[in-house]
């Protein structure tokens, strides 16, 4: 039940308030952060694989049980493969409720207590790493989203009808843990959509905003940084500043210290930095792992990035 809270102005990690003593969140627990209306800055966090939850309010940095301001605030189980966007030029987020279920439910945010009713039907069981990424149609400018269901599967979901529409497969063989995604920035594939699938693979799939054809393209990842596969805990960060301003760096997760840096301009891949110059089982990145900016303090421009896998051990990039 505790929670850790990073302090950028000493650099350092502190007990942070605790989610609640009669609850342990689980392996499938996950956060929904509220982003407008007069909740916005709350936090609603689910325990996992129950319908159960908390929220955290970080005007009196603590967690508050809903039972009682937020009476008529209930959802249905959240499990495996659960998550969250909202809605776009909505007061809307629409969860997934995972757990190899097929149904969604919609948080309206623009009450004091938030409403939350039947979503639409997704068209798969969501059932695997939870995962969902923004994109536009290149021609059109329409905002659609990307949910990863399973396997090799994912849904489209039409921000403008508020319905998911197409159904997506990556190529070359599934996604899982560890997967990733990013829409190309700049460069002669610029608006593509990349999905990295992880599961322990170097698999990449390309997809075109327009049309929804794939591409496979792994062998920007096999030539451009070999031997790194991509699993669980992996994480992608882009970089604004500093000597390698526009790319990501993706740290490849699966028990592993590698990374690999993305350029847009190539596109292609590229061997980054080690998570840590110490060779050590402690900085290898694994289930659990989460990285963040520090947003200020001694290192203004770096990140934090936590190894997972239970330890108390991280590592600070500074692009």
């Amino acid at each position: 039940t505790t929670t850790a809270v990073y302090d950028p102005l000493t650099h350092q990690i502190v007990p942070g308030p605790d989610y609640d003593v009669s609850i342990t969140p689980g392996t499938t627990s996950f956060a929904v952060p509220l982003t407008q209306g007069p909740n916005a800055g709350k936090v609603i966090v689910f325990q996992g694989a129950t319908a159960t939850y908390r929220v955290f309010d970080p005007a009196t940095n603590a967690f508050f049980d809903p039972a009682g301001p937020w009476p008529g605030t209930t959802f249905t189980a959240k499990g495996l493969g659960a998550t969250s966007f909202p809605i776009n030029s909505t007061s809307y987020i629409l969860v997934m409720n995972g757990g190899a279920n097929t149904l969604s439910q919609k948080i309206d945010q623009s009450t004091a207590t938030p409403t939350v009713t039947a979503g639409p039907f997704i068209g798969c069981a969501v059932n695997g790493t939870p995962f969902n990424l923004a994109f536009a149609n290149a021609s059109t400018g329409e905002v659609k989203q990307l949910v990863y269901c399973s396997t090799n599967t994912f849904r489209v979901f039409d921000h403008a009808t508020q319905t998911f529409t197409v159904t997506v497969t990556v190529l070359g063989g599934s996604a899982g843990a560890g997967i990733q995604g990013l829409v190309i920035p700049t460069g002669p594939l610029a608006k593509q959509v990349l999905i990295i699938h992880g599961n322990n693979s170097s698999l990449l799939t390309l997809i075109d905003p327009t049309t929804l054809a794939t591409s496979s393209v792994g062998t920007w990842l096999t030539s451009g940084c070999p031997g790194v596969t991509v699993g669980t805990g992996s994480q992608l960060l882009y970089l604004p500043y500093g000597a390698n301003a526009g790319k990501y760096l993706l740290i490849a997760g699966g028990n592993s210290q590698s990374t690999c840096m993305f350029d847009p301009a190539g596109p292609g891949f590229s061997p980054g930095p080690v998570t840590n110059s110490v060779i050590s089982p402690g900085y290898q990145v694994g289930a659990g792992a989460h990285a963040f900016k520090t947003g200020g303090g001694i290192y203004p421009l770096g990140y934090v990035v936590m190894s997972g896998q239970s330890k108390n051990v991280w590592s600070t990039y500074v692009p």
